[in-house]
């Protein structure tokens, strides 16, 4: 990648792959001593090559102190960068090297309930279909669970809306965005849902009027509301979720409470006359939906096209009507 200047004057060069590699193991590393050991590598070469990098982009990466290295604002800004261009190297080698090699292996994928409910079943198909010899397994669970055992290398993908520990420590593609809707039950009534162009609605502030299950902060969906909460200056009268969506809905269903959840989470029931279901407005209510990996997590043929189809699948969701909303891969 070449660095040109424009009002800034520094050494106009060639950022290279190998630099990268070096900046983003010191980073993690915590040391050029302890990256020249993970490397393999003399530390003088490491701490030269990492010389030539500033020297090139015409800024400082790394804060040198008595025991170690961090960060600067520069560097800090640098690593989900290089981060993206060492794994889109590794991937486009991968993909040619790998071409007519059939993928194979164990693959965990992680998703959130509502998305497991409407994805998982037709993501095994599809894999089994397509890649016979990949093992996948599906784990759904809150997405403090799902990214710990990311970080943990216990799962290889997640597909969870992020919560209140964020998702900047991984490798994030937009996956899709979810409305969501009020879910109650029959046995009760709920006149401040209205029709609104043919459709069921209700305006968040009118939310305080009922008993919300809602999941804690550290769940994306529970960060979600509370966020639709700080921004509205709305206050819910909210219940703690029992931490299973089935749970939850038979409680909905009792008409013991109500929820606000995405059409996945509930589109098996959509013929049920016992669900009641409305598009919150005022403002619209939507969740976006991430595919993450982790930095510097072996790129393989089957990771890789595991990826692949989970992305053809996206759009089949709302073209099947087993959500509403719309593919960010599209957009």
């Amino acid at each position: 990648m070449r660095w040109g200047g424009s009002g800034r004057t520094h050494k106009s060069g060639i950022m290279t792959p190998k630099q990268l590699t070096y900046f983003t193991r010191i980073a993690e590393c915590g040391s050029f001593s302890a990256a020249s050991k993970a490397l393999l590598i003399a530390q003088p070469a490491l701490s030269l090559q990492i010389a030539n990098l500033e020297t090139e982009l015409g800024l400082a990466l790394f804060l040198r102190k008595p025991r170690g290295v961090e960060l600067t604002e520069s560097g800090t800004r640098l690593m989900p960068q290089a981060y993206g261009i060492l794994r889109q190297i590794e991937s486009t080698v991968i993909d040619i090297q790998s071409a007519e090699l059939e993928p194979q292996g164990a693959v965990r994928v992680g998703m959130s309930p509502a998305l497991n409910n409407v994805l998982a079943p037709r993501l095994a198909a599809a894999i089994n279909a397509r890649y016979p010899r990949v093992e996948l397994e599906t784990i759904a669970g809150a997405s403090r669970y799902l990214n710990q055992q990311l970080t943990e290398r216990k799962i290889d993908i997640n597909l969870v809306h992020p919560d209140d520990d964020g998702i900047e420590q991984f490798s994030a593609t937009p996956l899709l965005r979810e409305v969501l809707f009020f879910v109650g039950s029959c046995v009760n009534d709920y006149p401040h849902i209205k029709i609104r162009r043919g459709e069921k609605c209700i305006r968040f502030a009118d939310l305080v009027n009922y008993r919300m299950l809602s999941t804690e902060v550290h769940d994306g969906l529970g960060y979600r509301l509370k966020q639709y909460e700080i921004e509205t200056g709305i206050t819910l009268n909210k219940r703690r979720s029992f931490g299973q969506l089935l749970t939850d809905l038979n409680v909905i269903l009792a008409g013991d409470a109500e929820m606000i959840l995405p059409w996945s989470a509930i589109y098996h029931l959509a013929n049920d006359e016992r669900l009641v279901a409305a598009k919150v407005i005022e403002p619209a209510m939507e969740r976006d939906v991430f595919l993450l990996t982790l930095p510097g997590q072996p790129l393989t043929n089957t990771l890789l096209k595991t990826q692949a189809v989970i992305k053809d699948l996206v759009a089949d969701i709302f073209r099947e009507g087993r959500s509403v909303g719309v593919s960010l891969l599209e957009v």
